[in-house]
């Protein structure tokens, strides 16, 4: 489902992490890179724009060696500093605007659960988000809809009532397939047909004229 001219109503806003909230794709890239380095693998250059968990990531380039590469990518990982971690524009005052209207906000990533939460905390996050789902809190991570689901459902809320933002086709398919609204964040892809934006205030005044709030 995407933005379409028909209003209906609105409970709740779920985000993803990584690109949509945080801009941390350059050190993310980074530690990949260093990953398949010292697991002597190549690096695939489709691996600069993957968006899955490091749970499906592993499993197709390191199926023999997951406890490995988990290690190793928690020790590049953790060459980095919080500092290094920026939000995007505008993201606490979109976020302060969405409270105030009295949304049900929430968190749906492919990020580890753990590491998530750490940098919610980081960000002094916390109170804003009703819900955080993190690689690990359901079975299966997105593409597959569970973890939305999961969410949506921690929340109480109608699936039809609630919009998913994200940055990649993974959200945009996990979306779609589990009945959300959609709205892309600085996401273009040829032969869909969804709301984008870039930047996250441009989503108030999306919320203002196509949903009953």
């Amino acid at each position: 489902m995407t933005v379409n001219k028909h209003k209906h109503k609105l409970q709740g806003i779920l985000f993803d992490w990584d690109n949509t909230i945080v801009d941390n794709h350059a050190l993310t890239l980074q530690a990949k890179r260093n990953l398949f380095r010292r697991m002597h693998v190549a690096f695939p250059d489709n691996l600069s724009h993957y968006t899955a968990s490091r749970r499906n990531l592993f499993r197709q380039y390191f199926p023999d060696k997951i406890a490995e590469a988990n290690e190793v990518f928690d020790q590049e990982l953790a060459k980095f500093d919080y500092i290094d971690l920026n939000l995007f524009p505008d993201v606490l005052v979109t976020l302060k605007i969405l409270q105030d209207k009295n949304l049900a906000i929430g968190i749906v990533s492919n990020k580890r659960s753990d590491i998530l939460n750490k940098e919610i905390e980081y960000f002094k996050m916390q109170d804003l988000f009703q819900v955080v789902v993190g690689s690990g809190d359901t079975e299966y991570d997105k593409p597959n809809p569970e973890p939305l689901l999961y969410a949506i459902s921690s929340l109480q809320l109608d699936k039809k009532n609630v919009l998913f933002i994200g940055d990649s086709v993974i959200d945009f398919e996990c979306a779609s397939d589990s009945g959300c609204a959609f709205i892309g964040y600085r996401l273009h892809l040829d032969g869909c047909s969804f709301t984008t934006i870039d930047n996250h205030l441009a989503l108030i005044d999306i919320l203002n004229s196509e949903f009953l709030i």
